[in-house]
């Protein structure tokens, strides 16, 4: 059901990249995986999951994430994946330097999840959908994994929203990053996924779907 090693090696992030990756993405705790976290928890809640619940976070990068929802649901088993095995190596680094324990790391693929069937409670991916290779096997693959009543919480960038807010928004982003990679990051608005789109792949695969915003950033909430 794996692919082979060649496609995860084709998701290797160079040395300099992965650093200023990381480091430009722990400025933005507070303002990008503080809030995220918030809204997890409240959707967690909402659902009702009743068992000590095993949550994945889906190309989890640094972990930054990981680290806030395990403030906001200290009983969760946490789990990250990510294709890059650099990316993981600095995950592990970040959560030793921020004295987190509990959290384990798995290299892997979204489009084959090195994971049981029907075994996860919760799946999370932040802002990487549009990324992965093929990112409807990855939904199957989510799927998959998830157990019966279990939750995806996806969080995505809207290719609906009005370009004049968008390019405001954008403005404001080169702030928070170089001038440079905001660019970049506006460029690459064409490859990401229609919520409409999204909708449709995940009904297709019997999810129960609910959007719960839908501005730059849409969130999407489907259970098996």
């Amino acid at each position: 059901m794996h692919e082979g090693e060649n496609s995860i090696e084709n998701h290797q992030w160079k040395d300099e990249h992965a650093e200023k990756f990381v480091k430009s993405m722990e400025k933005q705790i507070k303002t990008r995986y503080e809030p995220f976290a918030k809204k997890i928890t409240k959707i967690y809640e909402k659902y009702k999951v009743k068992e000590k619940p095993n949550i994945i976070d889906l190309a989890c990068g640094p972990a930054f994430l990981l680290m806030e929802i395990q403030k906001k649901i200290p009983n969760a088993s946490l789990l990250g994946i990510d294709s890059s095995e650099k990316m993981l190596s600095h995950a592990k680094l970040k959560i030793e330097q921020y004295g987190v324990q509990n959290i384990e790391f798995k290299q892997g693929m979204a489009e084959s999840i090195p994971i049981e069937d029907d075994s996860i409670s919760v799946v999370t991916c932040l802002n990487s959908f549009h990324d992965f290779q093929d990112p409807k096997k990855a939904l199957s693959e989510v799927y998959r994994i998830l157990k019966n009543e279990g939750i995806l919480i996806l969080k995505d960038k809207n290719p609906n929203y009005p370009k004049w807010k968008m390019k405001i928004h954008f403005y404001f982003l080169r702030f928070k990053m170089s001038k440079e990679r905001s660019k970049r990051y506006y460029k690459s608005s064409h490859h990401w996924i229609n919520p409409q789109e999204l909708d449709k792949w995940m009904k297709e695969l019997n999810f129960k779907v609910s959007f719960t915003s839908r501005s730059v950033d849409y969130i999407v909430v489907g259970q098996k």
